[in-house]
Order: C-alpha cells, then sequence, then structure tokens
C-alpha cells in the first residue's frame, strides 16, 4: 500500500506540512519537527524548505 502526502499549490509553490509527513511516514510529530530543524545548516536550506507559519514548513 502506497502513502501518499496531501501537497497544496499556494503562490505557485507546492507546499505540505510537518504534521501530514509525520502521519505518512509514521513517525512522531517531534521527531520530523527535528529533522527538519537539524537540516537549517544545509546551505540551500532555504530553497527546500519555508517556513510561513508553525503549520507549514
Amino acid at each position: 500500500m502506497y502513502n501518499t502526502i496531501k501537497v497544496e499549490i499556494i503562490n505557485d509553490e507546492l507546499v505540505t506540512d510537518s504534521k501530514r509527513v509525520a502521519e505518512v511516514f509514521e513517525k512522531q510529530h517531534a521527531q520530523v519537527l527535528r529533522d527538519i530543524d537539524a537540516l537549517k545548516d544545509v546551505s540551500n536550506f532555504g530553497e527546500m524548505f519555508s517556513s510561513r507559519n508553525e503549520d507549514y514548513i
């Protein structure tokens, strides 16, 4: 069975949120946030993720 992440188009960008990612990959939301936070040191982080509010990452 395939799990899918709901992705929306907002201002011509594909957007999902960390809660959806956690659910699909059966991880705790805190773990997903921790892993995203760890990526902030990557030089192109801004191209991979943007934080518009708490729900969208």
